[in-house]
């Protein structure tokens, strides 16, 4: 009956007003959750202020919850400072990660200084990493250098990934040159090393290529050389191949011989193909 209301035409301030009032004061937590969503359903200006109103006042952490979960569907920008304020001052690390998804939901601008608070005064790595996720969903530049220095600076191996990964959700193509810099750069070894793996996901990018190739000649890190030629494989790209062969048929050691190989079979197009016989000749004369 309470879905049915809020899914009625009928978007009076009635409705709303009696769903609130369920919502907030109800004992029967599943059916104030189910009210809160109704309201949600209605989706008029007074519901998102009837929204706002039991995130503060709903004796219920489940209840606030879908409060939260609603206005964020909403993308209700004016809920920002009530999200935020939430987040801060509940000790429910569930509800306060709500919130952080809550307001990267909005997609507004207005939201990072207030996820950048959350992240910042955190002490639970989970609400950190909700927090950085969600900046990934506003973007603009203010965010995508926060993020980029968080993935670079952070000590935290689990925040600095969660900032890498919402960078690139930030960015609709991160450049390959962005993320040598992390690659360069970044103090965690497992930052690095995703660094690599969107260079190699990164089609679009022309200097994709050259620059895991000079990574993997140059890095003194054998993992991060591995790492550098599976990417090269990711990319399937003929552009690849002779880079890979010569790390086959010349590499170090057999470990990179034989991550070459496979990455040359990875790409498998003719030209790779073409490239693995012409290696098996050379091993067959020596």
């Amino acid at each position: 009956a309470l879905y049915t209301l809020g899914n009625h035409h009928d978007k009076s301030t009635v409705a709303i007003a009696f769903l609130g009032e369920i919502a907030r004061t109800d004992a029967d937590e599943e059916l104030a959750k189910a009210a809160t969503h109704s309201i949600g359903n209605i989706g008029e200006r007074e519901a998102t202020a009837e929204l706002r109103r039991i995130l503060k006042e709903a004796t219920s952490d489940e209840v606030r919850k879908a409060a939260l979960y609603t206005l964020g569907n909403l993308e209700d920008k004016e809920a920002i400072d009530a999200i935020h304020e939430a987040a801060l001052k509940s000790n429910d690390r569930e509800l306060r990660k709500a919130a952080a998804y809550a307001l990267g939901n909005t997609h507004a601008p207005e939201a990072f200084a207030a996820l950048k608070d959350i992240a910042a005064t955190s002490a639970d790595p989970g609400t950190q990493e909700a927090a950085l996720f969600s900046m990934g969903n506003i973007g603009g530049e203010q965010v995508k250098k926060y993020l980029y220095e968080t993935a670079v600076t952070s000590t935290n191996e689990h925040v600095a990934k969660a900032a890498l990964f919402a960078l690139g959700n930030a960015s609709d193509d991160p450049s390959s040159k962005l993320m040598l810099d992390i690659v360069r750069n970044a103090k965690s070894a497992e930052v690095r090393k995703q660094a690599l793996y969107q260079i190699g996901n990164n089609d679009d990018d022309p200097e994709a290529i050259s620059t895991l190739v000079s990574i993997a000649k140059e890095t003194s890190d054998p993992e991060i050389q591995l790492i550098a030629i599976q990417a090269l494989g990711n990319t399937g790209n003929d552009d690849a191949v002779p880079a890979l062969t010569e790390f086959a048929k010349k590499g170090v050691n057999k470990r990179v011989r034989s991550n070459a190989v496979t990455a040359l079979g990875q790409i498998g197009t003719e030209k790779a193909k073409a490239a693995l016989l012409d290696i098996l000749g050379v091993k067959s004369k020596e």
